[in-house]
């Protein structure tokens, strides 16, 4: 059984709402999505986006109890701070960075860390665009 978790984040500088995407596949079959606002103001960022989508990914993946996981991110910044090859230093997401790894540290799972090209990240990439005007929130 391949079990594979997929998350994109986005932020919209108009309207200053960042929004996320997220699924869970076992063996290709999507078995959970989720798409939300992860906030809205100037302190808003891609990247605090993407770690909101990651965040949602490694809830419903420690919910479930699942043992490994493969975890997909056109992130490269999220994917190698996960994965322990970039420090995060300093910016908006960083309070997300540090709820990630703590999550991620709380859980049995072996999560692998996978970076890909947006254009293989297209659905989690569509969850996270198809949001921005909502104005609902459980980051914000």
């Amino acid at each position: 059984m391949k079990i594979t978790g997929w998350f994109d984040g986005a932020y919209d500088s108009e309207s200053q709402i960042a929004s996320y995407g997220a699924l869970l596949k076992i063996d290709g079959e999507t078995i959970w999505e989720e798409h939300g606002q992860a906030g809205k103001g100037l302190e808003m960022t891609c990247n605090v986006a993407e770690y909101c989508g990651l965040i949602a990914l490694l809830e419903e993946i420690k919910r479930r109890d699942l043992k490994v996981v493969t975890v997909h991110g056109d992130s490269r910044m999220v994917i190698r701070q996960m994965a322990g090859s970039y420090k995060a230093k300093r910016g908006a997401y960083i309070p997300y960075f540090h709820r990630s790894r703590e999550l991620a540290a709380s859980m049995t799972t072996a999560l692998n860390y996978q970076w890909l090209p947006r254009e293989r990240n297209m659905e989690a990439d569509n969850l996270s665009k198809g949001l921005v005007s909502n104005a609902d929130s459980k980051f914000a």
